[in-house]
């Protein structure tokens, strides 16, 4: 298929590099068009690389769909030149491309990021729904880790809350195979987002794949419980990160802040948030006793 059966209607969003665009298929079904700038893809700072996102959609594509992952639909390339700009961008602001670029087009998912909900609530989105949304993010983040992906781009902004609160995650522009060796070493190259990504990748280190998403996703949980983020950098330059590593730093910062939380949550928490020798593993996560508590 090409562009000429997809009628843009607005702009989304900005992206690293270009912007998502909310479009009709053949004047019937809304989808997102993912437009990347295939001349940037030069700037090795960029961990982002939309060719290799679109091999690992086209892989999870061959499994049975998941209800907590963002569905794909095609990929192709265009050059912007050649095709015909819609009349309401014509006569708008909305930025359409002036370069080759490659369009991803993906499942529109009707509702908002997470990010937006936690920073609307203030104060986080409290324990019960906290934990709904966590065991799904889980299940999510766990399949692709089955089928060999790991994301390394896990952030409140990068999932989705859909219809009947249905947790999406999204945005694999950053994922990578997982090598037998289950470790990866991006040299030169910083995946995710400063105050989500695990302090090894951070400090440029070799890591274990499925454990740096693991550590992600601590992060996320913590965000969703409080509504702030934990600290600004993940060593030991920072003194909040810092301070959480020491033993049961956890529980005293989240007393220290006066913040109110489950004993439970509290312990999970600090065994996500961890330095990777002393990080849970994804089989004692799933044995947790919050993951299992009930709420009033």
């Amino acid at each position: 298929m090409s562009h000429a059966h997809y009628s843009v209607e607005r702009v989304l969003q900005n992206t690293l590099l270009g912007h998502l665009y909310l479009a009709r298929k053949n004047n019937h079904e809304r989808v997102v068009l993912k437009y990347s700038d295939l001349t940037k893809l030069s700037n090795s700072s960029l961990c982002e690389n939309p060719k290799n996102e679109v091999s690992v959609m086209k892989y999870l594509q061959m499994f049975e769909s998941h209800l907590n992952i963002v569905r794909f639909h095609e990929s192709f390339e265009v050059e912007a030149k050649s095709v015909d700009i819609p009349s309401s961008i014509i006569s708008s602001s909305i930025p359409w491309p002036k370069d080759k670029h490659l369009v991803q087009v993906y499942e529109y998912i009707q509702g908002e990021e997470l990010f937006s909900a936690i920073d609307r609530s203030k104060s986080g989105l409290g324990e019960k729904l906290s934990q709904d949304y966590f065991l799904q993010m889980l299940d999510a983040v766990s399949s692709i880790h089955r089928r060999g992906i790991v994301h390394l781009d896990i952030s409140a902004e990068n999932f989705m809350i859909g219809p009947q609160n249905c947790i999406k995650l999204i945005d694999f522009g950053m994922s990578q195979v997982i090598p037998v060796s289950g470790k990866l070493h991006l040299k030169d190259k910083f995946p995710g987002k400063i105050n989500y990504v695990a302090p090894e990748i951070y400090a440029g280190q070799e890591f274990t794949a499925v454990s740096a998403d693991l550590y992600s996703l601590g992060i996320v949980l913590y965000v969703m419980l409080f509504g702030h983020p934990l600290y600004a950098v993940p060593s030991n330059q920072d003194s909040r990160f810092s301070f959480v590593q020491q033993p049961g730093g956890f529980s005293n910062i989240i007393r220290l802040w006066k913040l109110t939380a489950s004993i439970e949550v509290v312990d999970l928490l600090g065994k996500m948030i961890r330095m990777p020798a002393d990080r849970i593993s994804w089989e004692d996560l799933y044995k947790h006793p919050w993951l299992t508590k009930k709420f009033d």
